[in-house]
């Protein structure tokens, strides 16, 4: 199951998507484990989940919080797991 954190003015976006690809999703739910939780917004909370992705167009407290720093030296990337 897919956890979904994200801004609300991004709530109707996210419905659209997910309704599309009929993939199995929900709101994050506090307390309840997740395989993958994809995050928009900046503050979260701690997550039981086997995999994170937190993106958006600029830095978030994260990445600052891990070291990591924007780049662009890369152009296009495949991630496999």
């Amino acid at each position: 199951m897919i956890g979904i954190i994200s801004k609300p003015s991004q709530v109707a976006a996210v419905e659209e998507f997910f309704e599309l690809f009929k993939t199995p999703w929900e709101f994050y739910v506090p307390g309840r484990a997740y395989d993958v939780v994809l995050a928009t917004e900046d503050d979260l909370p701690e997550l039981e989940t086997g995999l994170l992705v937190v993106y958006g167009a600029g830095t978030k407290t994260s990445d600052v919080r891990h070291g990591i720093a924007e780049d662009s030296r890369h152009r296009g990337a495949c991630v496999k797991w």
